[in-house]
């Protein structure tokens, strides 16, 4: 009768878990009866929400996963990018100095293996550059770094809370 109700869902087999890649023609199998023992009758529907995905395109042609969460798009995987949206280069390791601040990439405990696992760490100076160069900026183009409000709004839809003075 279009009721809604939350259910346990565990008893789950099939294409689940964070294994499983992307693609179509995947099936979930939901053990409705295991989960919900004492739940009645037989004329149930199950709509099952998945997020979607996608990607984008990175500065130097590197394509990420993004997903969407809500109403909202976020990147899936760590940046791994060596130059900013305008082509500029992002040094690697200690740079020198710009204005007495360091503008960096570093590879996680220096060792560029770990770059296609974690990404770049960069320097703060990287991160807003837009504040001291013209038209430079590390997100590629048509994305940006979350804002505050961003944050608060992911936070919410995933259930938890904000409270004022808490710093995300």
């Amino acid at each position: 009768n279009g009721s809604t109700w939350d259910l346990t869902c565990a008893s789950l087999t099939g294409d689940v878990g964070s294994d499983v890649s992307l693609g179509t023609n995947k099936h979930i199998i939901w053990d409705f009866y295991a989960d919900n023992p004492y739940q009645g009758g037989s004329q149930y529907k199950v709509r099952i929400i998945a997020s979607e995905v996608g990607t984008m395109t990175g500065n130097t042609g590197i394509i990420y996963k993004t997903v969407k969460i809500g109403d909202q798009w976020w990147m899936a995987e760590n940046l791994r990018e060596t130059v900013f949206n305008n082509g500029a280069p992002i040094p690697d390791g200690m740079a020198p100095l710009y204005n007495n601040f360091n503008y960096s990439r570093f590879a996680y405990d220096d060792d560029e293996a770990n770059v296609a696992t974690y990404g770049y760490l960069y320097t703060w100076v990287v991160l807003r550059a837009d504040l001291w160069l013209t038209d430079t900026y590390l997100a590629p183009v048509g994305w940006h770094r979350p804002w505050k409000e961003e944050f608060e709004t992911l936070v919410a839809y995933l259930g938890g809370r904000y409270e004022a003075g808490v710093k995300l």
